[in-house]
């Protein structure tokens, strides 16, 4: 005969288990830490009107300039989103803080006043990139405008 008093309490027991088991993985890392995307440049206010000698934009995923390679890779975040992005690098003398900048990529463009950090002589670097969430491979069309000054770019995504 059989015992339905341990029965019910081992489907019990394995209900519990099955509805712990998977909270236990928001706890902690585990082993794999959740990174979301990168944090989006950052803003400023008071942008300077100087005039870049050079403009480049560096792929977010390899740090490479987009005219020494065009092929821009798909970054995948902590989250699952697929996502290009690129960190906006200037060239010239006196490079102030802030400068007001537009990226734009595939016809979507983002604007604004960006800080610009130090990143060696005569150059500074956007400390975060600025990036879409997108899963699409091709050719696309990238572009950065810093003043009157306007660098565009043919990119091969992969």
């Amino acid at each position: 005969m059989p015992n339905h008093r341990l029965f019910f309490t081992l489907r019990l027991i394995a209900g519990a288990v099955a509805l712990v088991l998977p909270l236990l993985g928001c706890i902690g890392d585990w082993g794999n830490p959740v990174e979301g995307p990168p944090p989006a440049p950052v803003s400023c206010e008071g942008a300077s009107a100087w005039v870049p000698e050079r403009i480049e934009l560096l792929d977010m995923g390899d740090m490479v300039a987009l005219d020494e390679d065009p092929e821009v890779s798909i970054v995948r975040g902590g989250q699952g989103s697929s996502m290009v992005g690129f960190y906006v690098v200037v060239y010239g003398d006196d490079i102030p803080d802030c400068l007001d900048t537009t990226v734009t990529f595939d016809g979507q463009s983002q604007s604004a006043e960006w800080t610009f950090d130090d990143d060696g002589p005569r150059r500074a670097m956007t400390p975060n990139p600025v990036y879409w969430i997108w899963n699409e491979s091709g050719a696309q069309a990238a572009s950065v405008t810093i003043g009157e000054t306007t660098v565009e770019y043919d990119v091969d995504v992969f």
